[in-house]
């Protein structure tokens, strides 16, 4: 994503109240519940989470939507994921993925999305800090 590109979601509508708001979501409360007791999400589910970050016209959702390096599934709720706070642990449990996996899965993110170096952590950053 270019400079160009990442100002124009940082200069979108959506501010900190919506991401507040978001964590509070009945959907995510669901999955972290879910990971809690160490249990996947159906694709039910998932559908769900997708559709509530969609309504509320959520940052990532569009940077999903704009990203033309075909992102995998398990990419595209590690995004939604790191974009709702969850903890790699928690990622994990929900995608089944190893906690190892979902770290060098967020670095190699920080490059697919951002075409920018970075660790697992840069890339949780960068993200969370689209407005």
């Amino acid at each position: 994503m270019t400079d160009k590109m990442l100002a124009a979601y940082n200069n979108s509508e959506t501010d900190g109240q919506l991401r507040e708001d978001l964590t509070t979501e009945p959907v995510v409360l669901l999955f972290h519940r879910l990971a809690s007791s160490a249990r996947k999400p159906s694709g039910v589910e998932w559908k769900e989470l997708f559709a509530m970050m969609g309504r509320r016209t959520a940052p990532v959702i569009r940077l999903l939507h704009d990203s033309g390096d075909g992102l995998t599934f398990n990419e595209q709720c590690v995004c939604l994921l790191v974009s709702l706070h969850f903890t790699p642990s928690e990622m994990g449990t929900l995608t089944g993925v190893s906690p190892q996996g979902i770290s060098n899965m967020r670095s190699r993110l920080m490059w697919k999305l951002f075409r920018a170096g970075g660790g697992a952590r840069d890339f949780d950053a960068r993200l969370q800090t689209l407005k």
